[in-house]
């Protein structure tokens, strides 16, 4: 009997904070053409079931970004829209998927990696960076089969380059 090629069905997204940034509209830190066209593709994804993976450190580094705002008002408001979508993305894997990137056991050759191949370099990648790039290729070898393709969502070109499957048109 033949067996059945799974079927292709959605695409991941692995979700950098430059993305969140745009996403949630951080005072100071957001484009509006970028922030509409991003709002755009986030709700498309969400449509077609695709999945969206938010690295634990680009959630730390959008917070950091957030307690950077100079307005309490503000600080407050950004905070509370952040800490919603966390406990949502725990409880239900919506609106995207919390992943440790990387898991603990792997942090000490993520370190040595980062500090070996990614701090010497022209333009050295943060370690947060690095770590996101990990899970991209992590989730393109354990579920790349099902899936169209595997794609980090960034704004810095030098980390979309390194993701799993070239993206047609992205916003950077």
């Amino acid at each position: 009997m033949a067996r059945k090629s799974p079927q292709v069905s959605a695409r991941a997204y692995v979700v950098d904070t430059s993305y969140l940034l745009e996403l949630y509209r951080v005072p100071g830190c957001f484009d509006e053409a970028k922030a509409t066209a991003i709002r755009q593709r986030w709700g498309d994804a969400l449509r077609r079931r695709d999945r969206l993976y938010v690295p634990l450190g680009c959630i730390f580094e959008t917070g950091n970004h957030v307690a950077d705002l100079k307005v309490p008002e503000q600080r407050k408001r950004w905070a509370a829209i952040l800490r919603r979508d966390v406990e949502s993305a725990i409880k239900l894997a919506r609106p995207f998927v919390v992943i440790d990137a990387p898991p603990r056991d792997e942090l000490p050759p993520l370190i040595i990696e980062w500090e070996k191949h990614h701090v010497a370099h022209g333009r050295p990648r943060g370690l947060v960076d690095v770590a996101t790039i990990v899970a991209a290729k992590r989730i393109k070898a354990e579920r790349g089969f099902a899936l169209m393709g595997v794609h980090i969502w960034t704004r810095d070109r030098a980390l979309k380059g390194a993701e799993p499957d070239p993206e047609q048109d992205p916003v950077l």
